[in-house]
C-alpha cells in the first residue's frame, strides 16, 4: 500500500508538472497585476466566476489553518467563517451580483477535506454558488480546451492564473482575444453543467463525506 501511495503521488506531482510546463510553453508573455484582479473584483457589476484546477494550492493562510485542521479542530477558527473574502461576498448580496467557483477534484486528500469543511462550506453560507466536479479524468469533459485556473467577471472579463508545480500563485494574464473568450465561456458552461453544489455532495456522496471527516 505505501508503495501505491507513493506512485499515485509520483503521478500527480507528474502531471501538475506537466500542465505547469504547457502553461509556461503556450501562453503569451501579456500578463496582468495582482491590483487589476482586485480591481475586477470590486468594479465587476453582475458576476464573478472561477475555476479551480489544481490538487492544492500553496499560501500562508493555508498553510496556517491546514495545520490546525489535521490537529482534529472541530470547527474553524471565527476568522475564517468572518474572512475579507467571504464579507466581501456578504455585502454584494444586495446588489444582485453573482459568485460562483467551480472546483474540479479528480482524487481525494486530507487538504481537500479542509477545503471542503472550512473554506468552502463557509463560503456557501456567505453567498457563493460554491461547487464540486467530482471527475477522475476531467479532460474529457472539455475536450481540446486544456484545463486550468481562470477567473471570469461579467461574462466578458477573462484572467487566466498561472501556479508552478507546487500550487503556489505565480502570473496573472488578461484574455483580449474575443474568440478566445468565448472558449472560456463554454468551459465555464461545462464546468458549472458538470458540478453540484458543495452541500449536496457531501450530503450524497458518502466517499466525499467520509474523506472530509477524516
Amino acid at each position: 500500500m505505501a508503495l501505491k501511495r507513493i506512485a499515485e503521488r509520483e503521478l500527480k506531482e507528474e502531471r501538475e508538472r506537466r500542465q505547469y510546463q504547457a502553461q509556461q510553453n503556450y501562453w503569451p508573455a501579456k500578463m496582468t497585476s495582482w491590483s487589476r484582479l482586485e480591481s475586477l473584483l470590486n468594479t465587476s457589476r453582475q458576476s464573478v466566476f472561477r475555476l479551480e484546477t489544481r490538487e492544492r494550492y500553496h499560501n500562508r493562510a493555508d498553510k496556517k489553518f491546514f495545520s490546525l485542521f489535521r490537529t482534529g479542530m472541530p470547527l474553524p477558527p471565527l476568522e475564517l467563517r468572518h474572512s475579507s473574502w467571504n464579507e466581501r461576498i456578504r455585502k454584494s448580496q444586495t446588489t444582485g451580483k453573482t459568485w460562483q467557483r467551480v472546483r474540479i477534484v479528480s482524487s481525494l486528500s486530507s487538504y481537500m477535506a479542509y477545503q471542503f469543511n472550512w473554506l468552502y462550506v463557509y463560503g456557501a453560507d456567505a453567498g457563493e454558488d460554491v461547487r464540486l466536479l467530482l471527475e477522475r479524468y476531467p479532460q474529457k469533459l472539455f475536450s481540446l480546451w486544456e484545463i486550468h485556473d481562470f477567473w471570469m467577471f461579467d461574462e466578458e472579463t477573462v484572467v487566466r492564473q498561472r501556479h508552478d508545480h507546487k500550487g503556489h500563485a505565480q502570473d496573472l494574464e488578461e484574455v483580449t482575444d474575443p474568440r478566445e473568450a468565448e472558449e472560456y465561456r463554454t468551459a465555464r458552461d461545462v464546468a458549472l453543467k458538470c458540478s453540484r453544489t458543495i452541500r449536496e455532495v457531501l450530503k450524497a456522496d458518502r466517499v466525499v463525506a467520509r474523506s472530509a471527516k477524516n
